[in-house]
């Protein structure tokens, strides 16, 4: 990737205290991005503190600095380092930012909004994870293995493990920087297609709540607290995901999850070219890629569901 990383070294290299953050519902990519983008900075005497959601898959087993993300917050911090993150309003946590005397925003979302005091985003890349590694490089500091695991899950993520329209040869690069410096990345990749018992009980209540359009184009998963679905049930819900948009003739699969009386995640998919997902999550605050994008909802179910009706003509 070309791009000019004076203004972010800058930024960092000036800072004692750096407040990381990234979207809400943390995926892959960004616990990966956080982990190794804050290795990195404590590398260089920086103090660092985490405000990042627990990751859906059980990595801390492997990535021992997420141990790191409950700790106790400062009362001030000199840069809040913003990753992976297109809009202010879907960070975690964002209500820490005030504490912070500036902000650097890192992203690869086409719809960043450009929120930071510095912003280096760049859509091109597949994920945060490959700006992060390159930012690594031009830091001058040494990949430690559990930085590399960071760095692999993050690429791996946001690529469907290497397989979405995203993947390019620089991304491979990537991967086979990691690979001439570790080579048990399996660790990672194993755990990833792990989920408890308890996710076949979200395929059911999923499953059984589908709607689907009249041409057959269009799914909405919906887990909502009235349909069978609970708090006990809050975990990973790719592969449910998964499950609907590979069906042939789909093209777009909302999954709505209830996450308080009147509060809702939204996930949206697409499988052709003609749907734009980030469209319709950056018009309601969120953001995300062509293929693959998220925003909340506050308000009653049946408002929400009128919404995604009327925009997707079903």
């Amino acid at each position: 990737m070309k791009y000019d990383f004076s203004a972010v070294v800058r930024e960092l290299s000036r800072a004692g205290s750096i407040l990381i953050l990234t979207h809400t519902s943390a995926d892959g990519d960004a616990v990966g991005s956080s982990v190794a983008a804050g290795l990195a900075l404590k590398a260089m005497g920086k103090r660092v503190s985490y405000v990042v959601e627990k990751d859906k898959y059980g990595l801390d087993r492997f990535l021992e600095e997420m141990s790191c993300f409950g700790e106790p917050l400062l009362e001030s911090y000199d840069l809040a380092l913003c990753l992976d993150c297109s809009t202010f309003d879907y960070m975690y946590g964002n209500e820490y930012v005030s504490r912070c005397a500036r902000k650097l925003v890192i992203d690869h979302h086409k719809t960043n909004t450009g929120y930071g005091d510095v912003n280096l985003v760049d859509g091109t890349s597949a994920s945060c994870g490959e700006i992060v590694f390159e930012l690594i490089k031009h830091l001058g500091i040494p990949v430690s293995r559990q930085m590399a695991h960071a760095l692999y899950l993050a690429l791996s993520t946001d690529t469907g493990n290497f397989m979405y329209s995203n993947t390019n040869s620089r991304t491979f690069e990537l991967v086979a920087e990691l690979y001439n410096l570790y080579d048990d990345y399996y660790l990672i990749a194993d755990r990833m297609r792990f989920a408890p018992m308890k996710a076949l009980e979200l395929m059911r209540v999923g499953l059984s709540s589908l709607l689907i359009s009249d041409d057959g184009h269009f799914a909405v998963i919906r887990l909502i607290y009235d349909m069978g679905y609970s708090d006990r049930l809050n975990i990973v819900s790719d592969s449910l995901l998964d499950v609907v948009r590979y069906t042939e003739g789909i093209k777009v699969t909302v999954l709505v999850r209830q996450t308080g009386e009147d509060s809702f995640k939204i996930s949206l998919r697409s499988t052709d070219d003609a749907y734009d997902v980030s469209v319709p999550a950056a018009q309601m605050g969120g953001g995300g890629h062509e293929k693959a994008a998220g925003f909340s909802f506050e308000g009653p179910y049946a408002e929400l569901e009128k919404k995604i009706r009327e925009y997707y003509g079903f």
